[in-house]
């Protein structure tokens, strides 16, 4: 056999090895789906102080960068030119001798802990320049200042979020559970005042509230009050869950400092390793799908975050005006729910709607429509302002998207579908357009709407 034929065996049988072996991993994936899911958790458990504390790190980059930058200039520091992937990756492989006594500012402006990927690299075999020496005293005060700032600015939200809402949540909840009943029982007889002229109705009426006064007194006689002890057992656990959360979220407050000053380090490592493992042009394509991920992402969560700030700020006032009852309480829910990108504000409105009816029938009503312009002005002012097109998503995508990862993830998934979609998609996008041009064929999907055209780019 000749050697060009053997090596086409060797290939063949290496890709149906490959083949079958992909075939194999994903069969075992789906047979032991629910133990790799428990194995999930149980590592997302475990590194929950990480993931808090990159997710912290994350939004408070910008802050972080902003503040390092306006020190390190005030105190006299160079800013080192950085330059783009493109020029580093074409340029010579022999690396240049570097003064060592200080490395250029390694720190550059963006919105997110990485935000440099789009804008520079340290392709491997990159010529650097030697760079006059500098003191590290202006970096090192620059590195405090921007950690200190970052810090600062979460411990105030928090505790000025906490001292404001807490108080003001245990009002109502407690004013809730004091006129829960008698408004329950005013709305009753209301409706059974009403309903005089109905007696048919009102009879019927009648028969659901007996069935479901002896529902409730059934419940609390034969399963609550028997189940006590597991109860309290229960309550004790989600004590220590709470006790654990807080206890998760001070240690990622401490990895947030190590991440914000070793976070250039930790993208140049990722680089290089990304170089060494790749060819170049490929290297070069996971650097900017990368620094594409972190676009969307960055602008989409954290904007998103700011609008419902600024949508529970504001509901919050307008709902005080109003002199709407439970105003801390509904603000709260609308302004975390507005998180959720289409679902949220039903989500929202919904329980807080309720919770107004069981007080005033009529301001509910009023809620409703407030409810209804906010969202309004949330959609077509606020939101475009702070949040442009991050994604590019049309409404589709974001309805499909939100379904499938909120069903798949909950309440996390819904956040994040609508950034994890739009990556997938612009990925799928270049994929197919790179295929489409090696083909000679258009890119424009409007192109192969009608069959004629197809035949035409066939001929």
């Amino acid at each position: 056999m000749k050697r060009e034929q053997w090596e086409q065996q060797i290939r063949w049988g290496i890709t149906a090895f490959l083949v079958i072996a992909a075939s194999v991993l994903v069969a075992t994936i789906l047979i032991n789906f629910g133990k790799i899911r428990a194995f999930g958790g149980t590592l997302v458990s475990i590194l929950a102080p990480i993931i808090y504390g990159a997710v912290i790190a994350y939004i408070t980059a910008p802050i972080y960068n902003h503040v390092y930058h306006f020190v390190y200039n005030l105190l006299g520091g160079r800013k080192a030119a950085a330059p783009s992937l493109k020029a580093a990756s074409a340029s010579s492989s022999a690396e240049a001798p570097t003064d060592t006594s200080e490395p250029a500012d390694p720190e550059k402006a963006g919105s997110t802990p990485t935000a440099a990927a789009s804008d520079t690299a340290a392709a491997p075999g990159r010529e650097t320049a030697a760079k006059p020496a500098t003191s590290a005293a202006p970096r090192m005060i620059a590195r405090a200042a921007g950690t200190l700032v970052a810090l600062l600015t979460v411990l105030v939200l928090a505790v000025g979020l906490v001292s404001m809402i807490i108080p003001q949540l245990y009002s109502s909840v407690a004013n809730l559970i004091a006129t829960l009943p008698q408004d329950l029982s005013q709305t009753y007889r209301n409706i059974m005042n009403y309903l005089q002229d109905y007696p048919e109705v009102r009879e019927a009426v009648q028969q659901y509230y007996n069935i479901a006064y002896e529902y409730i007194m059934n419940f609390l006689q034969n399963h609550l009050m028997p189940n006590m002890q597991s109860i309290v057992a229960s309550l004790g656990i989600g004590i220590w869950s709470v006790v654990n959360w807080f206890k998760n979220i001070f240690i990622g407050l401490i990895v947030m400092i190590y991440l914000l000053n070793i976070k250039e380090s930790m993208l140049g490592e990722s680089r290089k390793l990304t170089f060494a493992l790749l060819p170049k042009k490929w290297a070069e394509l996971v650097v900017q799908e990368f620094a594409y991920i972190n676009r969307v992402f960055g602008g989409f969560i954290v904007g998103k975050i700011i609008d419902s700030l600024i949508i529970g700020w504001l509901c919050f006032f307008c709902l005080s005006f109003m002199k709407m009852p439970y105003t801390m309480l509904v603000s709260v829910i609308v302004g975390v729910t507005n998180v959720i990108p289409f679902f949220g504000p039903f989500i929202g409105a919904i329980p807080s709607f309720i919770l107004i009816l069981l007080t005033s029938p009529m301001q509910s009503v009023y809620f409703l429509i407030f409810v209804l312009v906010l969202q309004q002005f949330d959609g077509n002012i606020l939101g475009p302002r702070i949040l442009g097109d991050s994604t590019g998503l049309s409404s589709f995508w974001v309805l499909f998207s939100i379904l499938l990862f909120g069903g798949l993830f909950g309440f996390v998934g819904m956040i994040v579908a609508v950034p994890i979609w739009a990556v997938i998609l612009n990925f799928v996008q270049r994929v197919s357009s790179h295929l489409l041009r090696k083909k000679g064929l258009p890119t424009d999907a409007t192109d192969y709407i009608s069959g004629d055209e197809l035949t035409r780019f066939e001929k």
